[in-house]
């Protein structure tokens, strides 16, 4: 009995973390095509590829962001998605340790989209890390055989990482002026 409790559990978290990891993705990809030279400043920054590869390096990291997040949340292609997010999040966490082993702490990761402040910590390499398990839950799912709950799953998770941006980006409020 304990099995099909476990597999239930991880079935029906499986669509969930396809669509909040896929929205990270998608969401950061986008957010690196559309800012094209403010991401290309940035991965300049790390110091860790020859300029010439930086501008094909940019483009590139922000389509197989995209394409890796769309891949996670169809159902059809989450084998593919998952290998690619969690190679980019291994690399992402390397870049960062060896930039954080050189001093170089005041960069921004990069990390999330609208949010340039966060700069690097081991504390963020930890969050990266502990993305990876998120990004292979997918895996147990199956999005073919019950494509309603894996669509249901994959918004429930969009909006998740949605409120979550929500409440990370917007500003905190402020207190009333003149107690009023």
């Amino acid at each position: 009995m304990e099995t099909s409790v476990v597999s239930s559990f991880f079935l029906g978290l499986a669509p969930v973390s396809a669509g909040g990891m896929g929205s990270l993705f998608v969401l950061a990809g986008f957010a690196k095509l559309k800012n094209h030279d403010t991401f290309l400043t940035l991965l300049a920054g790390y110091r860790l590829l020859p300029a010439f590869m930086l501008e094909p390096m940019a483009w590139g990291l922000g389509i197989v962001e995209l394409l890796a997040g769309l891949a996670i949340m169809s159902g059809r292609y989450v084998t593919g998605g998952v290998v690619a997010i969690v190679a980019m999040l291994v690399v992402f966490a390397l870049a960062m340790s060896v930039n954080i082993l050189r001093g170089r702490t005041s960069l921004s990761c990069g990390c999330t989209p609208g949010i340039t402040s966060e700069s690097l910590s081991w504390k963020g390499i930890g969050r990266t890390l502990a993305y990876i398990p998120l990004a292979i839950m997918p895996l147990y799912g199956q999005p073919m055989a019950m494509p309603f709950i894996w669509c249901a799953g994959v918004v429930a998770g969009l909006c998740i990482y949605l409120l979550w941006f929500a409440a990370y980006t917007l500003p905190k409020a402020q207190p009333a002026l003149g107690g009023r």
